[in-house]
Parts: structure tokens; sequence; C-alpha cells
């Protein structure tokens, strides 16, 4: 059996991760003392440099939203996998996006984030991405300072409408994917905690049909980490994350 992967946190970790770390016994362990093959670092400068010293397998990036631009060259340059904490990202990646989007028409996505709006932004379209593939033609229709909303277009001239607010109590998302026929509707709640990312179908005819639930947030999170740093390129998530937190700290400029 392989051992599982040595976790160490450069930072004060939240509830969230803690839980996810812990109920994955079989794949990762806290490992305070010694080297370990996953450190977990802040957006701060401090932690990345000396993570980068430890010359572990994978870093793990909490709130990566509100990395400065030299850390983000400093990680780009590290050589090893680098995972941003994504979690409404992470509960999206692996849906069989081919049944769930046939004859999609129109896509409309609301995200209640409870933190900074360029974090809710980038979450939003992040997940967006992971669902419904490479996006394009971006556009911000609005942008106040609690809410904002924008269109794009995915590859296949689906359009987009995508709006989100950064007041809420907790993390929300309400996505409805609209075919010729029928709505596909998904809501989750991503506050840490193990609910689930619930699939409704609705026809032209009101009537609603549940598809099944999904496993959210963070032990999803942790569970691709294990797996990414098995595969050949580990940093295709990162790589999107930087593209899109560029988009979107575009977008809130130009807001």
């Amino acid at each position: 059996m392989t051992r599982p992967l040595t976790v160490h946190s450069l930072v004060p970790l939240d509830l969230a991760n803690t839980s996810a770390i812990a109920s994955l016994p079989a794949h990762l362990r806290f490992n305070d003392n010694g080297p370990a093959d996953i450190v977990i670092v802040g957006p701060d400068e401090k932690s990345i440099i000396q993570a980068l010293k430890l010359q572990a397998r994978g870093l793990v990036i909490l709130r990566p939203s509100q990395l400065a631009a030299n850390s983000v060259k400093e990680l780009d340059a590290a050589g090893c996998a680098l995972f941003p904490v994504l979690p409404l990202t992470a509960s999206i990646l692996d849906l069989d996006n081919v049944d769930t989007l046939a004859g999609a028409g129109i896509v409309r996505s609301h995200l209640a984030w409870a933190g900074l709006q360029i974090e809710g932004m980038t979450e939003h379209l992040s997940a967006l991405q992971a669902l419904l593939g490479p996006m394009r033609d971006f556009q911000l229709m609005d942008n106040g300072a609690e809410s904002y909303s924008g269109t794009a277009a995915s590859e296949g001239d689906v359009p987009i409408f995508w709006s989100g607010k950064s007041v809420a109590a907790r993390p929300e998302v309400e996505l409805d994917i609209v075919g010729t026929t029928s709505r596909i509707e998904i809501r989750g709640v991503m506050d840490g905690a193990a609910r689930p990312l619930e699939f409704s179908k609705a026809t032209v005819n009101g009537v609603c049909q549940s598809i099944g639930s999904f496993e959210t947030g963070h032990r999803k999170f942790w569970r691709h980490v294990v797996s990414a740093l098995e595969t050949v390129d580990p940093n295709a998530q990162w790589r999107s994350f930087c593209s899109l937190h560029k988009t979107a700290q575009s977008l809130a400029r130009l807001g």
C-alpha cells in the first residue's frame, strides 16, 4: 500500500481544510516535524519564500486571489506542483459536463461569496471554466461595491451570464443551464461543511426532478491534490487560475 502523503502548514489552517485532511487518513497525514510532501502557504510572501526552501513536491496556496504579482512569479519558477485552494472549482471539476450540457442554449450563474469581491469573481470564473471548458469574450456589465454581473461565451458559442455578490454570510452557488427542452439547476453551499452539491432537472412544463447529489468543497479539493501529484502535468489548474485571475482583475479595473 502506498504511504500517505505528509502535509505541513506554514500558516494557521482553518477548520475546513484541517477537517478535510484529517478525513483522508489513507492518503494524507499531518507532519509538523521534518520534511513534508505537501506544504500549505498563505498568499503572504514570507510563507512562500519559506516553503520554497523546503523543496516539497507540492504547495497548497490559501486565498490565492490575494497573491502579489511578485509571489506569482516566484511560484511559477518553483518547479513543484501548485494547488490554489478553489473549493467551488474542485466541486465542479469532475462532473460529467457532456451529459449535463447537452443541448445547452444559455448558462446563468450566480455566486454569493463571503469575502473579497475579486476572490468571488475569480472563483466564479474558474468554476465555470472547469464545467464549460475554455471561455472567451469576457465583459463586465455592472460592478458595484457589493455586486457584479457580466457575460462571456463558451467555445461552443453558448452565452454565459454570470453575476455575484460579496457580502453573503456564506458562499452559495446557483447555476442554471438552460437547454431547448429542459433546464439543469445546480445548487450548493461552499462553507466547508459536508454539504452536497444538488443537481435537479426542470422541463419546460415546470416539472422538477432530482438528478443527484455530489460531494463539494475542501475534501474534494484535497483528493484532487493527491491524484494530481501523480499526473504528468499537475499544474493545469494553477495555469487556469492565473489566467482567470488576471481576467477578473482587468474586469474589476474596467468596472
